[in-house]
């Protein structure tokens, strides 16, 4: 039995707009002392803020820069929130916000960015990322699970 969702309590103004539910995306920046992200969306959109709604306070949820989640997105004065995020994968684009940050600064080399595919379904567009090789484990390394 799935547990229920738990619906952001950050209320600065007005209805909220959802957006989307189990949405995919990578964080490009953290603090995870006042567990707050900021997420590049699977739909290309406005990036969104997660502030630490919805996160069951019994366990710890740690997202770092590069790290895969999943989450529920709304818009509330067009600001995008993020709620009830959940870890994927850790670690799974680890240089994505260096090689979006470079690649902008007018460097002569081009930046590799992560291949992206499209498909076409019957009512969306379905675009997913190249997933990086899994290295092999080195030892001491710290593990952690995803939630």
């Amino acid at each position: 039995m799935s547990q229920p969702r738990i619906r952001p309590q950050y209320r600065p103004g007005g209805q909220k707009k959802e957006i989307g539910e189990d949405m995919f995306g990578v964080v490009l920046w953290s603090d995870p002392n006042q567990k707050r992200a900021v997420i590049w969306c699977e739909d290309h959109g406005d990036l969104a803020f997660f502030n630490g709604d919805g996160v069951d306070p019994t366990q710890a949820l740690v997202m770092d820069p590069g790290d895969l989640v999943q989450f529920d997105l709304c818009e509330d004065r067009h600001i995008r929130l993020a709620s009830n995020a959940k870890l994927v994968a850790s670690e799974e684009y680890p240089t994505l916000a260096n090689d979006l940050k470079n690649a902008n600064d007018g460097a002569d080399h081009a930046v590799p960015l992560p291949k992206i595919t499209a498909q076409k379904t019957g009512k969306a567009k379905i675009i997913a990322f190249e997933r990086k090789p899994t290295p092999a484990a080195r030892p001491g390394q710290r593990a952690r699970q995803a939630i």
